[in-house]
């Protein structure tokens, strides 16, 4: 692998990390309002925010 290579793999590595974390919070998140009772309906928490 060139060095261009290594470093695109290295990005798109961390961008996919970033995203884990990302959609993780926003589980946390969603299950949080659910159990503080935030949440009623369950058809909001399919839907991703908009950023």
């Amino acid at each position: 692998m060139d060095v261009a290579g290594a470093t695109a793999f290295k990005d798109n590595a961390i961008l996919s990390i970033r995203l884990a974390e990302l959609g993780a919070t926003y589980i946390m998140v969603a299950c949080l309002e659910v159990r503080l009772g935030l949440a009623p309906d369950r058809s909001g928490l399919v839907q991703l925010p908009m950023f």
